[in-house]
């Protein structure tokens, strides 16, 4: 996508990312946080309080990233203010926002809905539905802008589509999978549930919060300084750095379901197993993404 946009455009789409940021982290806290605490349940045999906590999460995840897109469409020079657009940037990263607001309970399931296919054994089909959301989405950036001429609005689009096809997989696996551990049941609102989910899931929401909260200062400092220009360059390195850091994100959202599964069952033995060679993965990943960081420098 970058190389199809302007650096006016390409600065409004980084400057925009934190507010997405913000509310997929809530999320995915959500998602992993729960994920892990249905894998527990599954792993001591309460497939039924599974379900319930599985529902739980889905439906407050939605309720919450609500919140997000409506601030956003009620109040978009408000949430525009604090990620420090300017005036000449303004009308662009409005254009960008707008679609992004208006999909991004979409977006938010998406996230949550990988964890939990982890959890169902079915991560095959999570990993697929994510892919071809991005093939669509690849895709449709390119049509949008290299063949009908559309503008920055219509990447948001694209990106909203891509998600999209994970979440409608997602609800309907869920809601339609009748033999399936998880599916959807009647949610009750359960305060500890919420708390506990919130608690194991704050790490990885605490890494993508202060990403966030890291790259709006940095792009309000940048703006100050280089303008634009040199919020476009930084757009590039930021990307780079993004793909890299995902890498370990990704692991960790895959080993936790087995963590908790085997901490439900109660097997300790390989608890103990999978947290060694989660350490020597981690420092392998850890490695590579160093050295990738001094490549692309």
């Amino acid at each position: 996508m970058s190389r199809l946009l302007g650096q006016v455009e390409l600065s409004a789409v980084n400057i925009v990312m934190p507010f997405m940021m913000f509310a997929i982290a809530l999320g995915f806290m959500l998602g992993i946080g729960g994920n892990a605490l249905a894998a527990k349940e599954v792993g001591q045999g309460n497939v039924a309080q599974a379900r319930k906590v599985f529902s739980l999460i889905v439906v407050s995840a939605f309720l919450i990233s609500a919140i997000f897109s409506s601030v956003a469409i009620f109040f978009p020079n408000f949430v525009l203010d604090i990620l420090g657009v300017d005036d000449f940037l303004r009308e662009v990263a409005h254009s960008y926002m707008m679609p992004i607001a208006f999909g991004l309970p979409l977006m938010v399931l998406s996230s949550v809905f990988q964890q939990f296919f982890m959890t169902e054994g079915k991560a095959n089909i999570g990993a697929t539905a994510a892919a071809l959301g991005g093939i669509v989405s690849a895709g449709l950036n390119w049509l949008f802008l290299s063949q009908l001429g559309f503008g920055l609005a219509s990447t948001a689009v694209a990106t909203v589509i891509g998600s999209s096809i994970a979440t409608l997989v997602g609800i309907g696996y869920f809601a339609f999978k009748k033999d399936g551990t998880l599916r959807f049941v009647k949610p009750t609102f359960d305060l500890k549930i919420l708390t506990r989910a919130s608690l194991n899931g704050f790490s990885e929401f605490i890494a993508m919060m202060s990403t966030a909260i890291v790259n709006t200062i940095t792009n309000n400092i940048i703006m100050d300084v280089g303008g634009w220009e040199g919020l476009a360059a930084f757009a590039v390195i930021f990307a780079t750095t993004g793909i890299l850091a995902n890498l370990a994100m990704g692991y960790v959202s895959g080993i936790l379901p087995i963590i908790s599964f085997n901490y439900g069952k109660g097997d300790n033995d390989r608890l103990q197993k999978t947290y060694s060679g989660s350490l020597r993965i981690i420092a392998v990943l850890s490695i590579i993404s160093g050295n990738c960081n001094v490549a692309f420098s």
